[in-house]
């Protein structure tokens, strides 16, 4: 996903659950954000954000627990290395991981990559990415998954 940044300072990214079942989670990793001037992308900076240190233990790198329905998750549904973001159920702030404050002023757009894997989604369940520019007190939807 890409977002308009040209008139923001400071952006956070969300990920929220929208199931109905503690047995419906998603996991979320290999997160790529990119942020740069237009029309040609003279000024660019890139951000990774890894679950590992470098002595192979867990950490949350650039994102922020919402709340008890978010967990770092070890095992074989994590997309790259050992260790992945997993959210479930819709029980709103619970159901979410955000980023760190991201400084955008100087550019023009801040494009999103990342991998994912449902785990028993079915019917309507979803996810969805969200973004914030005052410090996550209103939230605008960007897309469904």
């Amino acid at each position: 996903f890409g977002v308009d940044t040209k008139d923001i300072d400071k952006l956070y990214v969300r990920f929220r659950s929208n199931t109905n079942d503690s047995k419906r989670k998603v996991n979320l990793d290999d997160f790529h954000f990119t942020a740069m001037t237009a029309p040609v992308p003279s000024d660019v900076w890139s951000l990774s954000s890894s679950f590992e240190d470098a002595s192979g233990s867990s950490n949350w790198g650039m994102f922020n627990k919402g709340g008890k329905k978010s967990a770092l998750y070890r095992g074989h549904h994590a997309y790259s290395g050992e260790t992945a973001i997993l959210i479930q159920n819709d029980k709103e702030e619970d159901s979410s991981v955000f980023t760190d404050s991201m400084e955008v002023s100087a550019y023009e757009n801040l494009a999103v990559d990342f991998m994912y894997k449902t785990l028993n989604f079915g019917g309507s369940d979803s996810f969805f990415l969200e973004y914030s520019t005052d410090k996550g007190t209103n939230w605008i939807k960007v897309q469904d998954w």
